[in-house]
């Protein structure tokens, strides 16, 4: 794997920064989510990259999350997937 994603935070849609916000919209309206602020989200930071990956907590597990990532050519940082790991179960 060339990239490896970093955890940057974990909360509801509403409480996410602006500046980030438009990367956990665009993830939506991707995957045809209609978004209500209550959502439970994690954004990744791809390292060596300015992309962010939103991950919907309530829809995903970490077997889904890692398929989805390798297709990016990108894998979970062991401390980042502890942490999820601990969120999806």
């Amino acid at each position: 794997m060339s990239h490896t994603a970093k955890l940057v935070s974990i909360g509801k849609v509403a409480d996410v920064d602006k500046e980030l916000l438009s990367f956990v919209e665009f993830k939506a309206s991707f995957i045809e989510k209609e978004l209500k602020g209550t959502e439970n989200v994690a954004l990744l930071l791809v390292e060596g990259t300015k992309s962010y990956f939103p991950v919907f907590l309530d829809d995903i597990s970490i077997g889904e999350l890692e398929k989805q990532l390798r297709e990016m050519d990108v894998e979970l940082d062991k401390e980042t997937r502890d942490v999820l790991i601990r969120r999806l179960n």
